[in-house]
């Protein structure tokens, strides 16, 4: 068997505590749902989709300090929207 020389062999880790933040479906996450069972008594996977909208404004329309939190309507069972709006301050 071949090794580069930029081999470097991985760790081997001992925690009491350790935190995979890889995202819900990430490689190591789906080993460990596997192994430990962790999705036996849990809820059906949820996804969401975020969007991000950069508008130009009047600058007489905007009030300093405000952001707006609000949910779409109308909605379908099972959906949730939430929305905050906020300033940009780019010029």
């Amino acid at each position: 068997m071949f090794i580069k020389d930029s081999f470097a062999r991985g760790m081997e880790l001992h925690a009491k505590c350790t935190v995979f933040a890889e995202g819900c479906h990430g490689h190591l996450a789906k080993q460990l749902y596997k192994k430990f069972d962790l999705r036996k008594n849990c809820s059906p996977q949820s996804y969401g989709i975020g969007l991000k909208e950069l508008w130009e404004v009047d600058k007489s329309k905007h009030e300093p300090g405000l952001i707006i939190h609000t949910a779409g309507w109308p909605l379908v069972s099972k959906v949730v929207i939430i929305i905050f709006l906020t300033k940009l301050n780019v010029q």
